[in-house]
């Protein structure tokens, strides 16, 4: 965590770790057969840890031993990440799945199922204080990384009702979405005031007319959500 290093992980088997002053591979940790996904350093630079398919192996960098291998998820490890307080491990998979290992037993301590996709990604405030993971739906949740429960979104606001939107958009409930667009139009609207607004809803009824014209339902939320995002930029030019 210092600079000097960087780690890098691969489909080859192989983990390896970079001086970054000259660019050069200082180490190499292999697993032969395995195709690496992830990897992250502790924060003490005592250990990396590399994400596979349904394992997560960690490496003692001063001894180059594999000190743990850790099994749980039902798919590939797609991103891995050490806590701030050095205490614990958090992984995502796709299997749909968060997951948090102690870093004192190497045991997996709490399994987090909110998420309705492969979840890819995942990062720590810098504060220790919440942990974040998204998913290929585009969802990100929130979670408090003391207690692991989610925080949740006040469902009114802009950015949670557009966020909906397009998980509905992505599943193919096109009129769910389009309701909920119309929603974060009328929540910008009441932001905003009229601002724009006959330029605007000329934009709308562009959408709503090829919705009406080919009856598919995505051609209107592609109208409302052109609208959400234009009314979300103050002082938008005309179309």
């Amino acid at each position: 965590r210092d600079g000097t290093h960087l780690a890098s992980a691969s489909h080859d088997g192989k983990v390896a770790l970079w001086n970054t002053k000259n660019w050069t591979v200082q180490k190499e940790f292999k697993i032969p057969g395995t195709a690496f996904y992830s990897v992250d350093f502790s924060n003490d630079g005592a250990h990396v840890a590399a994400g596979a398919d349904r394992s997560i192996h960690v490496w003692q960098l001063d001894t180059s031993e594999l000190i743990a291998t850790l099994e749980g998820h039902g798919n590939w490890v797609t991103d891995i990440a050490f806590a701030p307080d050095g205490k614990t491990l958090a992984s995502v998979s796709w299997d749909h799945t968060v997951k948090l290992w102690n870093l004192s037993s190497w045991l997996e301590t709490r399994t987090l199922r909110s998420h309705q996709g492969w979840v890819n990604g995942l990062a720590f405030s810098p504060d220790g204080n919440r942990l974040l993971t998204t998913d290929i739906l585009g969802v990100i949740h929130q979670w408090n990384a003391t207690s692991m429960t989610e925080i949740d979104e006040d469902p009114s606001t802009l950015t949670s009702v557009l966020r909906l939107a397009d998980v509905d958009k992505n599943r193919g409930n096109y009129r769910a979405a389009e309701r909920l667009y119309r929603k974060a139009a009328q929540l910008q609207q009441q932001r905003l005031g009229n601002h724009h607004l006959e330029t605007l809803n000329t934009r709308r009824q562009v959408g709503l007319s090829v919705y009406r014209q080919q009856r598919y339902a995505e051609a209107a939320i592609e109208g409302e959500k052109s609208l959400a995002v234009a009314l979300a930029t103050p002082g938008a030019g005309a179309i």
